[in-house]
């Protein structure tokens, strides 16, 4: 992995002067020099991702102890011996990309897991599937004009983006979303079904989402123990046992079992999911062990048997990863499995996969048009749904991103775009941290969620507010120019007044870097490498002769040159922010009202975190309090003694019955009550927090104070990177 970074970053001197240096390089799948590989032959990363199962003991339907101690794998957390993971990347897509004749070269990392394969073998001008077109070019700005035709009618922004996966199904956060979501938003469950019982769990987020009116899209992964084919394999902790992992031993079998669940989850829970996903990233080693045949064998069983079933729920797959992986097809597993059901006659009625990083890579990628155009091709209509997408799958940078601006900035510029390119549905992963390190971690930086542990609502929580309120009004989506990655938003009209969201998610170097050299036909792991080996560690100062000398051709040469250029930029950019010109057409009489602002010094609570810090002690010695008390009451109701304790969720039941003198039931509900009640007590701090300065919401600005001018029908202001502005105007 190629890593740019900016010597002077905490400085406020100009960059143009800096020396910028090209790190040691870390080849990881986008930066293999062999160009052909499969996902299962690549090396681990060290971003073991959950899946969402739950504890073999969680059979309480009124319990949500499962939320505690599961959860994406922290920093620090060792690796399983034997097991070289190297560090991971931090917010880099790489994708897949169309050449400018027509074929496609490389591929590598997009989303969360260990990808990936090239496409047509990894060499410039190959075609992996006819696809041709006017590619899209990698660069740090496309420009800085944005226009807003207000002539068109608009559209009301889907609900089902609007989407969450809430881990274990806690009923506090997921009452908050009430707020955010409107009515047939999408809520994603996970079925683990090689857990003992699943059921009562599953079905009380079940009743939840149907008593919010919100759709559920049910993720069913795993293979039970008495179908496995295989009992042997690394267990990478909290990802699924290696029993789980295993092809099923009938998938037919499987499928039986699937359609008995869900029969009992309608039993329970007077509703039926809307979406089923079959399978859950089986392009990652960590939850499936089986090839793209076999998962297609899966497919096929389980479709067919839901469809008989149960003909109104909407069944497909396959929660690929990141778009580009292949598991060893020509070209993305989705349009593998796109044509695959098409050949034989199968349901499918949408199609999967996870998004994490720089929102604007789904356009790059072109993934959504690639898909469109292939079910156009078969005849079939499919929808296209993201079931997870964050900064990051988890918080292994622990930089602060999850609970910055660059939420807010992400948020809205995957939800703008995702709107724009018609994706029928998405999933943000996830509604609130459910980290389990020690002492008081909200705002520091190691949890995913839009609302911390403790109820402060983060900038990424505030951008789905924003979202929600503008989602009944007409809306409109900004044009931006041409390669333009950072910048991302809409504009809303609710009666005589018009909002502009505007989003910058700045251009990552290494991204430039990456994609620009994989589109002149270089590989960037190859180029990264023969510089270092020529010891050309400063790209800036970098002369063509000295590329020359390390190996490269002419043509070469001059891509390389002017890729370090735009590297620069983007290293800039981040720096300084953007300038930006919105052009409102067909408006008359514009007035600025109102802008807010979240960036580096407007709404970000992380800013506030010592003064909110005491307020967040207290509440936790509360919370421990109300909930000793709690698991104290239930043993002595039950003839036991008072443990005086937070059941200690990284204890088996055995060693929970062995360490208090208790039998494994009791030892079950006690820790069941006790951690139910301490997440419930922590969560009375959404109010507490909604007003107290540092973690509420800014008073609106005046927009002379916040730089934001109109001459006529033309907005002009500055945005920091990787922040959001919000612009009142009345029309």
């Amino acid at each position: 992995m190629v890593k740019f970074t900016n010597a002077a970053a905490n400085s406020p001197a100009n960059i143009s002067g800096t020396m910028l240096s090209l790190l040691p390089i870390t080849l990881f799948a986008l930066a293999q020099s062999t160009p052909v590989m499969d996902v299962r032959q690549s090396q681990l990363r060290r971003q073991i991702q959950w899946s969402g199962e739950l504890p073999a003991d969680a059979v309480d339907e009124n319990c949500n102890c499962e939320l505690e101690s599961w959860g994406h794998q922290h920093q620090g957390d060792a690796a399983p011996a034997g097991v070289d993971l190297p560090q991971p990347s931090v917010r880099v897509n790489y994708h897949t990309r169309l050449l400018p004749n027509g074929g496609r070269i490389g591929s590598g990392q997009s989303g969360g897991g260990t990808q990936n394969s090239s496409s047509g073998g990894g060499q410039p001008g190959s075609s992996a599937n006819g696809v041709t077109g006017a590619a899209n070019a990698a660069k740090a700005m496309g420009g800085n004009e944005i226009d807003v035709d207000l002539s068109n009618q608009g559209h009301v922004f889907d609900a089902q983006l609007n989407g969450w996966v809430n881990l274990g199904g806690d009923a506090s956060v997921l009452s908050e979303i009430s707020d955010i979501s409107p009515s047939g938003s999408l809520l994603r469950i996970n079925l683990p079904l090689f857990r003992d019982n699943p059921i009562p769990t599953v079905a009380r987020q079940m009743r939840q989402a149907r008593n919010r009116g919100l759709n559920v899209l049910l993720t069913v992964m795993g293979t039970p123990e008495h179908l496995a084919s295989n009992f042997d394999g690394v267990d990478f902790g909290r990802s699924i046992p290696p029993y789980a992992r295993s092809v099923p031993t009938s998938a037919d079998a499987w499928a039986d079992e699937v359609v008995s669940v869900i029969s009992e989850l309608q039993l329970r829970s007077g509703a039926l999911p809307k979406y089923l996903e079959i399978g859950n990233e089986p392009d990652r080693v960590e939850y499936w062990d089986g090839t793209m045949a076999d998962y297609f064998a899966l497919y096929e069983a389980t479709s067919l048997r839901i469809k008989s079933e149960f003909p109104s729920v909407l069944v497909g797959g396959m929660g690929l990863a990141g778009s580009e992986s292949t598991m060893s097809s020509d070209d993305s597993a989705l349009l593998a499995l796109q044509k695959f059901a098409s050949n034989h006659a199968l349901p499918l009625d949408f199609l999967s996969w996870h998004n994490y990083g720089m929102a604007s890579s789904l356009r790059y990628s072109n993934i959504i048009e690639r898909l469109r155009a292939a079910a156009s091709e078969d005849g079939t209509q499919v929808e296209l749904i993201v079931s997870e997408w964050n900064i990051e799958p988890n918080a292994l940078s622990r930089d602060g991103n999850f609970d910055s601006a660059l939420g807010a900035a992400n948020m809205i510029a995957f939800l703008a775009t995702a709107d724009q390119l018609g994706i029928d549905g998405a999933c943000f992963f996830m509604l609130n941290d459910i980290d389990d390190e020690s002492g008081i971690q909200d705002l520091a930086g190691q949890s995913i969620g839009a609302m911390t542990k403790r109820g402060i609502k983060k900038p990424s929580w505030r951008m789905m507010e924003t979202v929600s309120a503008a989602s009944q009004s007409a809306i409109f989506p900004l044009d931006l120019a041409t390669n333009e990655f950072a910048l991302a938003g809409f504009a809303a009209l609710n009666g005589n007044n018009l909002r502009i969201v505007l989003a910058n998610e700045s251009v990552e170097a290494d991204w430039v870097f990456a994609n620009a050299c994989r589109e002149a036909g270089i590989l960037p792991g190859e180029a990264a490498s023969k510089m270092e080996a020529a010891g050309l560690n400063n790209f800036q100062a970098v002369t063509a002769s000295e590329l020359l000398g390390a190996g490269f051709n002419n043509s070469e040469v001059i891509s390389l040159l002017a890729i370090f250029a735009e590297v620069r930029l983007a290293l800039d950019l981040k720096q300084t922010g953007r300038d930006v010109e919105i052009n409102l057409t067909s408006a008359n009489a514009l007035s600025l009202l109102t802008v807010q602002r979240f960036d580096s010094s407007h709404n970000d609570p992380v800013n506030s975190r010592a003064e909110l810090l005491p307020h967040l002690e207290l509440l936790e010695s509360d919370a421990v309090a109300a909930a000793v008390q709690a698991g104290d009451d239930f043993l002595v109701a039950q003839g036991f003694s008072p443990v005086s304790a937070v059941p200690d969720l990284s204890l088996s039941l055995s060693e929970l019955a062995i360490l208090y003198g208790l039998d494994e039931e009791t030892a079950r509900v006690w820790r069941n009550t006790g951690n139910r009640t301490l997440r419930q007590e922590r969560l009375r701090g959404i109010d507490i927090f909604n007003s107290l300065p540092g973690s509420s919401l800014d008073a609106f600005e005046n927009p002379s104070d916040a730089g934001v001018s109109l001459d006529g029908n033309k907005l002009s202001l500055h945005i920091e990177a990787d922040a959001v502005t919000i612009i009142d105007l009345s029309l």
